[in-house]
């Protein structure tokens, strides 16, 4: 309603400033009345889709882009097994210190997370986390850690290595609400998947 209001009040200005422009204040008037209608109903996948594909493809002003980059954790001794918590958990700390501006965090899965800070345009933001990227990789492989870029583990089971209670949190609401998947709340929060990727380890040398 307070759209609605905005737009009325507007439409009227303009009327009374020229009548010239009282058609085009009826106008805005009318498409203002059909927003305030259409946030009135319940939003619909079709229409989220919608409403989120006309945004993102608008004409706007960029500001600041930060990027994430998220990966998997391969122990290079033990490929095929989940990398431990005790080796995860110091990660970040260790990581954090090589990596350069990014910070770090852990996922449910052990996923490794770059968050880069944020820059004044596309090419500035990738170039950092490119970096930052190599920085990791290296601290990693002197841990023998090596990084798989894939949204779903291509090889290992999904199993929750990360006991923070938020997790503990996920997966037990998912068990309560019988969505129990195996592995639900080990994934990323995002629930991405992607086709098998090959892991990558760094060299120190």
């Amino acid at each position: 309603m307070a759209v609605l209001h905005a737009a009325v009040a507007d439409a009227v200005d303009q009327a009374k400033a020229d009548p010239a422009n009282a058609d085009l204040a009826s106008a805005d008037l009318a498409n203002a009345d059909q927003a305030s209608a259409d946030q009135a109903q319940p939003l619909t996948v079709d229409a989220a889709f919608e409403r989120a594909q006309q945004a993102a493809l608008a004409s706007s002003v960029i500001g600041c882009v930060g990027l994430e980059l998220e990966a998997h954790l391969v122990d290079l001794d033990a490929v095929s097994e989940s990398v431990a918590w005790d080796k995860v958990d110091p990660l970040p700390a260790i990581v954090g210190a090589a990596a350069g501006q990014s910070v770090v965090s852990l996922e449910p899965g052990g996923q490794l997370e770059l968050s880069g800070v944020p820059a004044p345009d596309i090419l500035t933001s990738v170039s950092q986390l490119r970096l930052d990227a190599v920085r990791t990789r290296l601290a990693l492989a002197e841990l023998r850690l090596g990084v798989a870029y894939a949204g779903a583990d291509p090889l290992r089971p999904p199993v929750r290595v990360n006991p923070r209670p938020r997790y503990r949190a996920m997966e037990e609401h998912f068990t309560a609400t019988g969505r129990a998947v195996p592995g639900r709340a080990a994934r990323s929060r995002r629930g991405r998947a992607a086709a098998p990727l090959p892991f990558r380890a760094a060299s120190s040398r």
